[in-house]
Order: C-alpha cells, then sequence, then structure tokens
C-alpha cells in the first residue's frame, strides 16, 4: 500500500472549526495505532474500512460540577447524593449531547469536504457484555496527542486534568497525525488516586487497575453497603454481566443496592463514584490555576 499523503490545509480547517464550535481540545489520531485495543474494542476499520485518521475532541467539565459534594463525606448520604447528582449529573449529560453534535458536525464538514466520517460520542453504544464502545475514546485521545491513561486507567490532559468528556470522528480524510506526544509527560504517579479510591481498585501499575472492583464504587454498591472490599463472589466473576448477577443476593441485607442500581439505569451511565476523577492531582492543581477559591 502506498504511504497515505497528509493534507495540512484542511487539517488545520477541521482543527480550526472544530475548536470556534466550543470544543476545548482537539488532536488527530493514527487508526492503525487503535487497531487491536488491549481491552477488546473493534477495530476503527470494522467501523470505517476507508480510515486514514481519527479526530480526537474533549470538553472540559463544569469544575465547580465536579466538586460538589458526593458521598462518602460527612452529611446525609441522600441529601448529597441529590447535590451531586442534580449538578455533576446534568453536566455529565449535557456534555455528552454536546458531544454528540459536536461530532456528527465535524463529520458532516468531513464529508462536505469529499470524506467519509464516523461520529462516536460519549456513554452511548456499549457492547453489554463487555462494558465496551465502539473503540477506546481514552485511547484515541492519547493516540491524537491529547494527553495520557494515567495510574487510574483514567484519561488526564495537562490543561484541566481527567475533568473532561472525550468523543471522537474517524475519517478517511488524510489528516496530519499529531500522535502520542504527551505520554509520560501527564501523571504524576503522585497516588492520590491509589489512597483516594473507596474500593482499592487502583495501584501503582495501570496494569493492575482492578475493573470489577471500580464497578462495585460506580455502581453505588459501596455508598449502600459501606464495604470498601466487594463480597467474594463478586470479585471471583469473570465478567461485569457475571458480577452484576450476584447483586440480589446482598439486596436484603442492604436495600439501598436497589436504589443506587436504579440511579445507573434510570440515568444511562450516572457514575456514582468520582473519587479518582475529582482527586487526581493534575485536575486538583488545575483548578487552583484556572480559579480563585471565594
Amino acid at each position: 500500500m502506498s504511504e497515505v499523503v497528509r493534507n495540512q490545509e484542511l487539517t488545520q480547517i477541521i482543527k480550526q472549526a472544530t475548536l470556534d464550535m466550543g470544543v476545548d481540545l482537539v488532536g488527530v489520531a493514527d487508526p492503525d495505532t487503535m487497531d487491536g485495543s488491549p481491552a477488546g474494542h473493534p477495530s476503527p476499520y470494522r467501523i470505517l474500512p476507508s480510515a486514514r485518521s481519527i479526530v480526537s475532541i474533549a470538553v472540559r467539565a463544569p469544575f465547580g460540577a465536579i466538586e460538589t459534594p458526593h458521598p462518602p463525606v460527612d452529611g446525609p448520604p441522600e441529601e448529597l447524593e441529590v447535590i451531586h447528582g442534580g449538578v455533576y449529573f446534568t453536566s455529565y449529560m449535557s456534555m455528552n449531547f454536546k458531544l454528540m453534535e459536536y461530532t456528527v458536525a465535524i463529520a458532516n464538514l468531513l464529508e462536505k469536504s469529499g470524506y467519509k466520517a464516523a461520529p462516536i460520542g460519549s456513554t452511548l453504544g456499549r457492547d453489554e457484555q463487555r462494558w465496551l464502545g465502539p473503540i477506546s475514546l481514552r485511547r484515541t485521545a492519547q493516540q491524537a496527542g491529547l494527553g495520557e491513561l494515567g495510574l487510574s486507567t483514567l484519561f488526564i490532559c495537562p490543561e484541566y486534568g481527567p475533568r473532561v468528556r472525550l468523543g471522537a470522528v474517524i475519517t478517511s480524510a488524510p489528516l496530519v497525525i499529531d500522535g502520542p506526544k504527551l505520554v509520560g509527560k501527564v501523571c504524576t504517579k503522585c497516588g492520590d488516586c491509589i489512597k483516594g479510591c473507596p474500593t482499592h481498585a487502583v495501584h501503582d501499575k495501570m496494569s493492575d487497575f482492578n475493573r470489577i472492583r471500580c464497578i462495585w464504587g460506580a455502581m453505588g454498591f459501596f455508598k449502600s453497603t459501606g464495604w470498601d472490599d466487594p463480597p467474594k463472589d463478586w470479585l471471583e466473576a469473570k465478567s461485569i454481566n457475571e458480577a452484576m448477577d450476584t447483586v440480589p443476593n446482598y439486596i436484603k441485607d442492604n436495600p439501598k443496592i436497589a436504589y443506587y442500581r436504579g440511579l445507573s439505569v434510570k440515568y444511562m451511565g450516572y457514575p456514582n463514584c468520582l473519587e479518582c476523577y475529582s482527586k487526581c492531582a493534575v485536575g486538583v492543581e488545575a483548578s487552583k490555576r484556572l480559579f480563585k477559591d471565594d
């Protein structure tokens, strides 16, 4: 196959138009680097066989929403959940919907330029057996030079830490590739995410991240039971779905499990734990840099 001739002028047009829409960060990844995801995501070539580049975008979350009181902290859990849910969740879903709009608009702009494009937004569209999206948006952002994956497996950018939501557009356009230029330069390995994780899912090597433990917190089960160590049958589950099948065993003694599980279903993946997201030192430092405390 002949080498792709990259179009610098079109790349600049697409990037500037993307930023003009209100997107905070934009970069371009090589689809070859996304073929064969370690987590098992589909290849971008399965989505668009003629793919030559992937536009990666990030939208900053409102810092005030991330920093709202959120259990487990002192205070009535139900009241804090209402505050967190009413403030952060509004931002979370609004960013998801905006990312859908942005990715479709970028795809339309590319197609008007004569190149096919497939938009991918946040959250919606998921393999329910493995809890995987069409492609890894975090890994795409890393490969597009926007930041890197940290110890918590969250995507972290130097401007805002992990306090962003991501989207992407796979396209046949031969855009100039930015590449993973920030790997090893953003996550400080400070360990704040390790200390902050209530379920002990995060460790000093990203490869040791325990997703089953993380889901115990993300679904709200840590809050409803107080168990930082999930039950043995949950921990021994071979998949997230298999772990979720054990939940009815705990509801009788912990009826709030059903409440928190219902929140996640009702709100399309409502995150009941943001400890690593809010405690990441890069995000905390960004908050200090960007804002003055009242």
